[in-house]
C-alpha cells in the first residue's frame, strides 16, 4: 500500500509476489495466484524482464501444487525462455527443474532427465535454490526408475538441508 501511494512501481510488483509466495505457504492458493498476477502486471508494464522470470516460475510451481499441470507447464516454459532470454543462468535452471518434474510425471522422462542434467551446475552456487533442485531432480530420477542416483541425490538435498539449517541457527 505504501509503494502504491509512493509510485513506487517496482517495490509493489516485489512486494506483491512475494506475498503471492507467502499466501502458497498458507494454503490459499486464489489468494496467491491473484497476488502473482497482479506482480506480474506491474513486471510487464516495467518491462522487468526477470521480475517477470521470477512471477511466471512461482505461478507455474503453484499451479503444479494445485495439480493444473498444463497452466503450470505454459508458465514454467515461459519462465525458462525469459530467464535464457536475459542469461540468468540460476533463474533458468530452478524453474527448468520444476518443469522436469512435470514432464517426469507426465512419461516424458529423457526429456526430464535432460533437463534436470542440463540445469545442475548454476544451481550449485546458491545452497538453498540448490537444495530444492536436488530434491526435484531426485523426484525425476525416482520416476526415471534411477534410484540408487535418486537416493544419493535425496541425501545431498538433505545435507545442504542441515548445514543451511545448522548455519541459521548460530547466526
Amino acid at each position: 500500500v505504501i509503494d502504491r501511494s509512493i509510485g513506487n512501481k517496482s517495490s509493489e510488483g516485489t512486494n506483491l509476489g512475494n506475498m503471492g509466495i507467502i499466501y502458497k505457504t498458507l494454503g490459499e492458493y486464489d489468494k496467491a495466484i491473484s497476488l502473482y498476477q497482479e506482480a506480474l502486471n506491474i513486471n510487464r508494464e516495467l518491462e522487468d524482464k526477470h521480475s517477470i522470470g521470477i512471477n511466471q516460475g512461482n505461478l507455474g510451481d503453484l499451479y503444479y501444487k494445485v495439480k493444473r499441470w498444463r497452466k503450470a507447464k505454459e508458465h514454467l516454459r515461459l519462465s525458462v525462455q525469459i530467464f535464457d532470454s536475459i542469461d540468468s543462468s540460476l533463474g533458468k535452471a530452478v524453474f527448468q527443474g520444476s518443469l522436469a518434474l512435470i514432464l517426469a510425471q507426465e512419461d516424458e522422462i529423457d526429456t526430464a532427465i535432460e533437463l534436470v542434467r542440463e540445469a545442475e551446475e548454476p544451481v550449485t552456487v546458491h545452497p538453498f535454490e540448490n537444495g530444492k533442485f536436488l530434491c526435484k531432480k531426485a523426484h525425476v530420477l525416482h520416476l526415471a526408475n534411477i534410484k540408487e542416483e535418486a537416493v544419493e541425490t535425496l541425501q545431498q538435498a538433505i545435507a545442504i538441508s542441515v548445514e543451511l539449517k545448522i548455519k541459521n541457527n548460530s547466526e
